[in-house]
């Protein structure tokens, strides 16, 4: 009988793990869901700002956007605003030349989690010619783009609900044990 109960105990504690409910670590981080431009986007006109918006929502006014040019240098930009719901961050930037541009955020979302990431975009902006025979020096070479790393914490979290994991199959396999052993 008792083998059963503790059987129905694991059983119901591996069910809660697997559920989410009964973990303690919560992973409520605000993640990246869309944004403008997009990842690895080519855009064939300057944007003229930066939206993000992501799964929940975030604290504006401790949060932030950095937008980085192709030599690392950090492009001169607006205050970062809110935008149409608490989870977008709206970001007006200047006009931007050729190349290729890395979206950097950080942000604390409403309950308090703090994530980050960053993404890349290029500029490529049309040279109207006007001569007759173009020369090679006239040629749009795009830049490489940098992939995008949106989800820079999901090996953080995975590595986090790993470890919590572990931690309650060990801790169920204990409460076994010790049923177990009170049988004996």
């Amino acid at each position: 009988m008792k083998n059963i109960k503790c059987f129905l105990i694991s059983l119901i504690i591996i069910m809660l793990i697997i559920d989410g409910q009964g973990c303690g670590f919560a992973f409520a981080h605000s993640e990246l869901n869309v944004s403008s431009p997009f990842a690895d986007e080519i855009v064939k006109q300057s944007p003229k700002q930066i939206v993000l918006g992501f799964s929940e929502g975030v604290e504006a006014d401790v949060s932030s956007i950095h937008l980085m040019d192709a030599n690392h240098r950090e492009v001169n930009v607006e205050q970062l605003r809110r935008g149409s719901s608490n989870a977008q961050l709206v970001l007006d930037i200047p006009e931007l030349t050729n190349g290729t541009y890395q979206v950097e955020w950080i942000v604390i979302s409403v309950d308090g989690h703090s994530s980050k990431g960053n993404y890349a975009f290029v500029v490529d902006v049309p040279k109207v010619i006007t001569r007759t025979s173009p020369k090679a020096s006239d040629q749009i070479i795009p830049q490489a783009i940098v992939p995008a790393q949106q989800n820079v914490n999901k090996v953080q979290e995975y590595q986090w609900t790993a470890i919590g994991f572990v931690a309650i199959l060990v801790i169920t396999g204990l409460i076994v044990w010790r049923m177990k052993r009170s049988n004996q």
